[in-house]
């Protein structure tokens, strides 16, 4: 998506993709009107943080994952002391992440 896709006219509200349209309405002969409003194909709303999280991601949608698959999710980290971005520069999430890939490697099959 491109800023030129989306028309905002200040208030919360950004509209993406659609147009503005014009209708045109005949009251009578000397009376006429024109009434404009805005096509999208969505409406985007920004609200403002509604539940703990480090500033992102929400802590319920953290969570999710190992409340909605059960048995599927192996092991799940709460890691603290650093924010969203953060977590890339920091050593703890840089060795928690290489721990996963090599548990996630060593149940790979190999080829016969």
């Amino acid at each position: 998506m491109t800023p030129q896709q989306t028309r905002t006219d200040g208030n919360n509200v950004a509209l993406v993709e659609g147009k503005a349209e014009f209708v045109t309405n005949y009251a009578g002969p000397m009376s006429v009107n024109t009434t404009r409003y805005d096509t999208s194909f969505w409406e985007l709303t920004c609200r403002k943080q509604d539940a703990k999280g480090d500033g992102t991601v929400p802590t319920r949608s953290g969570a999710a994952p190992a409340r909605a698959s059960g048995s599927s999710i192996q092991q799940q980290f709460a890691l603290t002391g650093f924010g969203h971005e953060a977590s890339y520069k920091n050593s703890t999430a840089q060795i928690t992440t290489l721990y996963s890939i090599t548990k996630i490697a060593a149940k790979a099959h190999l080829p016969a």
